[in-house]
């Protein structure tokens, strides 16, 4: 499923997870398409934004593309 995490500034030059935005509605087949549909996605809702001029466009478009944000997530690592 394409998701990403969502990072918020605690101190000047410190970043912390703050939350995670996954798509369950888009199965794909291996983790390089998820990233990739998630990488497209994100861009979209980013262009988005600039035509419409607000950051809540950002949002709005993510959800409709069926993402949603999970509480208690962790992340995989390598």
């Amino acid at each position: 499923m394409p998701s990403a995490i969502c990072y918020e500034q605690i101190a000047a030059g410190q970043w912390s997870e703050h939350f995670c935005l996954v798509n369950p509605t888009c199965r794909v087949e291996d983790e390089d398409e998820a990233s990739a549909t998630a990488e497209a996605d994100f861009r979209e809702a980013f262009a988005a934004k600039t035509r419409a001029g607000g950051d809540s466009e950002i949002a709005e478009y993510l959800k409709r593309k069926g993402y949603v944000t999970v509480d208690g997530f962790r992340r995989a690592r390598d």
